[in-house]
């Protein structure tokens, strides 16, 4: 049964190229059983036959023909060619680098931090600690905690889960560790650098 639906299949995509007559020998005579035997097949390639028929019929309505064409393509290469500028693709290639440069350098100077190097992980003079948060606690308790005491995370969670933290502030540094100490709700442990 499968073998002749994938047969029947397999003739249908056939039937266009029947139709045409662009089948081999083999294929055509294949598809000339398979009409004989099948009426679903006949009426499929009926159906393709007013189909191309129609299709012919609204082409010469509206078509120009051959000549339409190639007067067409005619026009097309004259406006090509008599164009009065056409920079070849190397000069705009060049122009655009050019233009990307400057802007470059624009943005370089108008963004330019006069104090010169800066670590992007945070200024390496503040004291930094690695701290645990427990297990259970949220992300908004630790987001809380962190903003509430000024904290930035320099790096982590580690492997492990540790977090590397810096304070944003001035305050005085045993304090807040002492503070932090103090919130076992959300902390589990913290390390000196």
């Amino acid at each position: 049964m499968a073998d002749n639906l994938d047969n029947q299949i397999e003739i249908e995509s056939l039937l266009p190229f029947y139709l045409n007559g662009t089948l081999d020998e083999n294929e055509q005579a294949r598809v000339e059983d398979a009409l004989r035997t099948n009426a679903e097949l006949r009426m499929e390639i009926e159906a393709l036959r007013q189909v191309r028929a129609n299709m012919h019929a609204s082409v010469s309505e509206h078509s120009p023909g051959e000549f339409g064409l190639a007067r067409l393509m005619r026009d097309i290469d004259k406006e090509h060619r008599s164009s009065p500028f056409r920079p070849a693709l190397s000069t705009l290639l060049a122009a655009s680098i050019v233009a990307a440069a400057v802007i470059f350098v624009g943005v370089s100077f108008v963004f330019r931090d006069d104090e010169g190097y800066k670590q992007a992980s945070g200024d390496s003079r503040t004291q930094q600690f690695t701290v645990a948060f427990r297990p259970d606690a949220s992300e908004r308790e630790i987001s809380e905690l962190l903003m509430e005491y000024g904290l930035g995370i320099i790096e982590g969670p580690s492997a492990v889960g540790l977090y590397r933290l810096a304070s944003r502030s001035e305050s005085d540094f045993e304090l807040l560790l002492s503070e932090l100490r103090k919130r076992v709700d959300v902390v589990e442990s913290i390390q000196l650098e």
